[in-house]
């Protein structure tokens, strides 16, 4: 294997980590980001705060894309 080909390797396996890193922090606290959203918190702000804390490693955009996934859809 070629040094360039181990580069491309190497970032095709962070591309990947990264990823199901992002989701996998999301479902972490999914329950509590559903309570807070029928408490009445918008995303952006349940976003913002576990964003400043280091617990949401996605942008605001995906974040929106887990709830419609993970959250609206699992609602009758």
């Amino acid at each position: 294997m070629s040094y360039s080909e181990l580069i491309e390797s190497l970032k095709k396996e962070d591309e990947e980590k990264a990823k199901t890193h992002g989701r996998y922090a999301f479902l972490k606290y999914r329950d509590e980001i559903e309570e807070a959203l029928n408490n009445g918190h918008s995303a952006i702000v349940i976003w913002e705060h576990l964003s400043k804390s280091g617990d949401m490693p996605v942008k605001y955009n995906q974040f929106t894309v887990y709830i419609r996934k993970f959250i609206k859809n699992k609602r009758p």
